[in-house]
């Protein structure tokens, strides 16, 4: 039998190979890296806005990921309230581990150059599939030419400080912040026009200050015990008009979404069902974006 084959190997094509191996079928996943998944602020909630059919997928996210964590060793999410967070770097290792243990095969350092039914072309090799999964994120378009995946660019940063000094999720105008282990904070902050190298430095910087600001006013924090690590940009897969999710051509399926951190698990569940069983899934009628 044929494996099915998820190209991708972030948050959601790691969830896709773990619920296909789950139900008993043969699944093979290729990847290069982990894609933008490592740089992502790996925030789970529900609120509001939701485009497109990632609506009729929000009122799944708590539950599906309750249910990871439940059964998946490694899936680990600190909730605040209805609000969690997860490492996601852990978490995709986790879920790609617990579909080896399934009987998944996993194809890493790998690209691909094309997809079509039946067939995976990549460095690797030819990769015979009876279903081809493409969950590229912005690498998708490159394969699948007829679904359009804007790119987004989101800065992330990290800041060594005392244990326990944020709160749960905070969310400003001009940074969002969690704290991602004991005593380092993980944080967002909008994008301006200049985003040369010395330009991101200077927002690091600047954000940082305003960190040290918001949660340094009392004696937990003296002068300088706040401290930047590092500082990226990713580039988030923004569809849009909401995820894209289903048949493109025969023998080819897309998954690509925003916020695939939240919408991987109970996306992937509803994939897995429509593949394994042939059936349509009402829950993903409103992100599929055309009829084969």
């Amino acid at each position: 039998m044929k494996p099915v084959v998820v190209v991708g190997g972030g948050i959601v094509g790691a969830c896709v190979a773990y619920q296909v191996a789950r139900a008993g079928v043969p699944v093979t996943v290729i990847f290069r890296d982990g894609g933008v998944t490592p740089l992502s602020f790996a925030w789970i909630g529900t609120g509001p806005p939701w485009p497109g059919g990632a609506s009729d997928l929000s009122g799944f996210i708590l539950t599906d990921w309750l249910a990871l964590a439940s059964s998946v060793p490694g899936v680990d999410v600190r909730w605040s309230g209805d609000d969690g967070a997860v490492d996601p770097v852990a978490v995709t290792r986790a879920l790609l581990r617990a579909a080896r243990g399934l009987g998944a095969r996993t194809v890493s350092g790998a690209s691909v150059s094309a997809v079509r039914d039946g067939l995976v072309s990549s460095s690797a090799g030819q990769l015979p599939a009876s279903t081809v999964v493409v969950a590229a994120g912005t690498g998708t378009t490159g394969l699948c030419p007829s679904v359009a995946v804007p790119a987004s660019p989101a800065f992330r940063l990290r800041v060594r400080a005392p244990r326990g000094l944020v709160p749960g999720i905070v969310a400003t105008e001009h940074f969002d912040v969690r704290e991602a282990s004991p005593g380092l904070l993980l944080a967002t902050a909008p994008l301006g026009a200049d985003r040369s190298p010395a330009g991101l430095r200077t927002l690091a910087g600047q954000t940082t200050d305003r960190l040290r600001a918001a949660f340094g006013g009392g004696p937990r924090l003296p002068g300088g015990e706040l401290r930047l690590l590092d500082w990226a940009v990713g580039q988030r897969p923004m569809p849009p008009g909401g995820p894209v999710i289903g048949w493109v051509s025969p023998g080819v399926y897309v998954a690509v979404m925003h916020s695939a951190i939240c919408l991987a698990p109970v996306a992937a569940r509803l994939i897995a069902e429509e593949i394994v069983t042939g059936r349509p899934s009402p829950a993903l009628a409103a992100c599929h974006s055309r009829p084969v």
